[in-house]
């Protein structure tokens, strides 16, 4: 993903006040793997491969 994929997709983010979390579950990051809204927060997942 990119820069411009990502703010694309933060863009569509409803409630704009949310605070964003970034995670992995991987030691090796090279990618961002998916950005998703909660209720409470945007979660960036950060790792090597899309699932």
């Amino acid at each position: 993903m990119t820069v411009n994929e990502l703010i694309a997709q933060l863009e569509e983010v409803e409630n704009k006040d949310l605070q964003v979390f970034a995670w992995s579950s991987e030691s090796d990051i090279s990618k961002i793997v998916s950005v998703e809204e909660t209720d409470e927060r945007i979660d960036i997942n950060l790792g090597t491969q899309i699932n």
